[in-house]
């Protein structure tokens, strides 16, 4: 309970967010089918400064967001687990820690989440 105190704590000290820039496109988005719910809460809040951006998803798999990643179809990608050296020597790509879901069930889900963004140059 302490951690999550602290987390609201410092999400309160952060400086409201206000865009420097006016931006468009889309953002291709593939990966673990499981984290859908996130991905819409992320859309809905990056739409609330940037509403000329579009998000496709295609949520398959982590298997599946690696390819998009190879084969330059996805710019973020949404992964159930870590990436592995083989995928990071492939895709050349940074990882980020994004979200570790909380079981809500016996259901399975995730247990390590990263998000991978891949430039598009």
């Amino acid at each position: 309970m302490s951690a999550f105190i602290a987390a609201l704590l410092v999400v309160a000290a952060l400086p409201e967010y206000h865009p420097a820039q006016h931006v468009s496109g889309t953002v291709r988005v593939s990966g673990n089918d499981q984290m859908a719910a996130l991905l819409q809460r992320w859309e809905k809040g990056f739409r609330r400064f940037h509403p000329d951006v579009r998000f496709e998803s295609w949520l398959k798999g982590t298997a599946s967001g690696i390819y998009g990643l190879e084969m330059r179809t996805a710019d973020l990608v949404l992964m159930g687990r870590a990436m592995n050296p083989f995928e990071y020597y492939w895709t050349r790509s940074k990882s980020l820690p994004a979200a570790s879901p909380r079981p809500t069930s016996r259901r399975r889900t995730p247990s390590s989440c990263i998000a991978t963004i891949r430039s598009r140059n």
